[in-house]
């Protein structure tokens, strides 16, 4: 399998133009693509992103944690899949993901006050 970078950096962008327009489908089909021409952790964490916002929780997880794996520093991915985890009630893998995020980035607000209600 070649990896094609540059279809892959131009399917994100249209992916994203989508989005910001409003049309959530056509968004998600440019950045499926993207992600499979070239996987890169912006669009995986993008992907799951989305389909945690759809309730879509199974794929959420699958992305998200490509985009943990494919970034050194991957504090908002771990953010948003501890509330993949917690939407699935799974509070230990989100109290997990939540430690790992302020592991990276001590002052992520967000992941902090998520973590003290789960405590």
């Amino acid at each position: 399998m070649t990896l094609d970078w540059d279809s892959s950096a131009q399917l994100y962008q249209q992916g994203r133009w989508a989005l910001g327009e409003g049309d959530i489908a056509k968004g998600k089909e440019f950045l499926l693509e993207s992600y499979h021409r070239a996987p890169h952790y912006k669009t995986a964490e993008l992907l799951g992103e989305l389909f945690l916002e759809q309730c879509e929780f199974l794929d959420a997880l699958k992305y998200l944690s490509a985009a943990v794996g494919l970034n050194s520093r991957p504090f908002k991915s771990r953010y948003l899949l501890a509330r993949a985890w917690l939407a699935l009630e799974e509070k230990e893998d989100a109290i997990f993901n939540l430690e790992e995020a302020l592991r990276l980035k001590e002052d992520f607000r967000s992941a902090r006050e998520l973590l003290e209600t789960l405590r």
